[in-house]
């Protein structure tokens, strides 16, 4: 079953990726969607850390 929101779309995009290209290519993908979320919630904290 999978779940909603947010991480049942990563678990859809996951399948599907695995699916056409692999296990290996999925992960990739994951890890760059992974990168893409990190770094403006870094940029954030940099942000707060800097005016606090």
């Amino acid at each position: 079953m999978r779940e909603s929101g947010f991480v049942g779309l990563l678990q859809v995009i996951f399948g599907c990726v695995r699916d056409g290209f692999g296990a290996r290519r999925a992960w990739s993908i994951m890890l760059v969607v992974a990168l893409l979320l990190a770094i403006p919630v870094a940029l954030l904290a940099l942000l707060v850390t800097l005016l606090v």
